[in-house]
């Protein structure tokens, strides 16, 4: 059976979308002063990020520190409530599903 990262389309479909989502939050007036101008390595580090717990390689947990590091990166910001994600049916999902239109989404 294959995982749910293969079945994502791999590593370029994955950098696609988290291409796509760093786009969004960087052009979200509601969300940009978490992110700053951005970071270059961002979406690298989310495809990594994503891909391992879609099943991929562990990329993120061996060269990028893992859960304990994401933490510890986004420990210092302040995320108010309106910054927080709605929940699953307020969600906005059609980029998704137009990235990977037979993900569960």
């Amino acid at each position: 059976m294959p995982s749910l990262y293969e079945h994502a389309g791999g590593k370029e479909a994955l950098h696609r979308l988290e291409d796509v989502f760093y786009r969004s939050v960087l052009a979200d007036p509601v969300l940009k002063p978490l992110f700053g101008e951005g970071q270059p390595h961002h979406v690298d580090h989310l495809t990594a990020f994503t891909a391992e717990s879609f099943g991929g390689p562990d990329r993120f947990t061996r060269e990028l520190g893992g859960f304990t590091a994401l933490i510890a990166v986004h420990r210092h910001l302040k995320i108010t409530e309106q910054q927080r994600p709605p929940r699953p049916r307020q969600a906005k999902r059609d980029p998704l599903r137009r990235l990977c239109p037979r993900a569960l989404l």
